[in-house]
């Protein structure tokens, strides 16, 4: 059957999100409301590339955004700061006519390289020219299972950590306004700094705010004591699944559990919504303190590969034992947080 291909922004193609709506692998960081964002807090141009079948409909879809940097180069990227996000389609044949395509587009805009975060179930990648870099991690939770069953897979230490913060009147409530998700980034410019990190801009969680929390398309969730934020998560709802994408806390009151208490009132909050799968998302395998955290809610590990074209190059191949990862820890944790808050303002935008 004839296919025609063509590059649209999915933020002004509704065809875009109803083409996703008959995908089941598709993901909230395949939406034109994920896209918006990005592109609101970054600038980049989107470019994704779709086959539209004889009915007008599209039958096959890469969501790519074109990131043009003076300092870390031009580059197609499928999708900058999503935990992973893939070509879409049922058919293997459409997955390479858009990847072929998308090589053709690179070459046209002056890119050196490809990025795909994840790649399909069920479609050979090493077929159509892609080289896989093995290193991150996901963790999901099977929700589909009895919530005591549930419950009795966490870890004691899950266990008892919930248990410590109904003990010490920590409280968890949807954010009401924009106010509790400037505490939110209070807490992660605390947090990315201890870890070494350069914080993500306020105006990018403005934008996930704007466009993904207050239509619903998830929420904010605070944590707090005594009538005080100390902690607070965003989670995004698409389909059936839940995803733990941003967390931050006062290191000041971690001893009272309030993460723990924010993902066991997710996790139940989304089995009763009938949700089937909460996404923890992506971590570095020497991240062991984030990783430890993820495997004592009796979450499955998986390999989360990028796929790479022609060359495995870019920010996500930066291991946490590199030379570079080592020297930015040191830097960024001796840094004021203003300091820190104005360099992710005019860093962020060449590390999508």
């Amino acid at each position: 059957m004839d296919r025609k291909l063509e590059i649209i922004d999915p933020v002004h193609e509704k065809r875009w999100d109803e083409f996703l709506a008959r995908q089941p692998y598709a993901s909230v960081f395949h939406t034109s409301a994920w896209a918006k964002s990005i592109r609101e807090a970054y600038g980049y141009q989107p470019c994704y590339l779709v086959l539209e079948n004889a009915d007008g409909q599209y039958a096959a879809g890469i969501p790519l955004f074109l990131i043009k940097s003076r300092f870390t180069g031009t580059r197609l990227v499928c999708l900058p700061f999503s935990d992973y996000c893939y070509p879409l389609s049922e058919n293997p044949e459409d997955i390479a006519i858009l990847l072929n395509a998308a090589k053709e587009d690179m070459a046209d805009q002056g890119a050196t390289y490809l990025e795909i975060r994840g790649w399909p179930s069920g479609i050979p990648d090493e077929e159509l020219g892609l080289l896989p870099f093995h290193y991150h991690l996901s963790h999901s939770i099977d929700l589909k299972q009895n919530i005591d069953a549930l419950e009795k897979k966490f870890s004691t230490n899950a266990r008892r950590s919930i248990r410590k913060a109904l003990k010490n009147n920590v409280l968890v409530r949807r954010a009401e306004s924009e106010s509790d998700l400037k505490d939110f980034y209070r807490f992660n410019v605390q947090t990315r700094k201890k870890n070494g990190v350069i914080p993500q801009p306020y105006s990018y969680f403005q934008s996930v705010y704007r466009n993904l929390v207050i239509p619903g398309v998830g929420y904010l969730s605070v944590a707090e004591w005594q009538g005080e934020i100390i902690a607070a998560s965003i989670f995004l709802v698409y389909k059936d699944t839940i995803y733990y994408k941003y967390n931050a806390s006062d290191r000041c009151h971690l001893g009272k559990c309030p993460n723990h208490l924010l993902v066991w009132e997710a996790i139940k909050q989304a089995y009763d919504d009938g949700l089937v799968t909460f996404d923890l998302g992506r971590c570095s395998p020497d991240d062991e303190g984030l990783r430890t955290f993820k495997n004592r809610w009796g979450a499955q590990e998986m390999d989360l590969p990028c796929y790479y074209y022609p060359v495995i190059k870019g920010t996500m191949t930066y291991t946490d034992t590199s030379l570079k990862y080592k020297i930015m820890n040191q830097v960024v944790g001796t840094m004021p947080d203003f300091l820190l808050k104005a360099i992710g303002s005019k860093v962020y935008k060449h590390l999508g």
